[in-house]
């Protein structure tokens, strides 16, 4: 075999690879999405009436990636709501909560979620 067929086969083979890892890739992101899809679904229609927008974001420069956003004029970053729910994801089976790189909240289940959701938004309001 000559250098230049050598050289073929491997850029083959590299970009097989490649393909099969990004491939996988997106399978996770799809799962992450599915397991997030039903939380962000009735937080969307429960807090609307909040004036809470309620946003799946899915861009991999800004981690985590996916995660859901909740987004109100007001809130701010000195604001406790925005500190306790501005970004919420799943990380190692558990819900993981706060702002843009502070996820300071570990919540077991759905329940809990929905409980800490409850404290941050009437954080706004009262």
């Amino acid at each position: 075999m000559s250098l230049s067929n050598n050289i073929k086969i491997r850029i083959e083979n590299n970009n097989k690879s490649k393909s099969k890892k990004t491939s996988e890739k997106e399978l996770a992101n799809q799962a992450e999405i599915f397991a997030l899809t039903p939380m962000f679904k009735e937080l969307k229609s429960e807090l609307a009436e909040f004036g809470l927008a309620v946003i799946m974001h899915n861009d991999k420069n800004h981690l985590p990636s996916p995660a859901i956003h909740i987004k109100l004029g007001s809130m701010h970053f000195s604001n406790k709501a925005y500190d306790m729910i501005s970004e919420i994801f799943i990380s190692d089976k558990h819900w993981r909560a706060g702002s843009c790189n502070n996820h300071r909240y570990t919540l077991k289940n759905d329940k809990e979620l929905l409980k800490h959701v409850e404290e941050a938004v009437s954080s706004l309001f009262s």
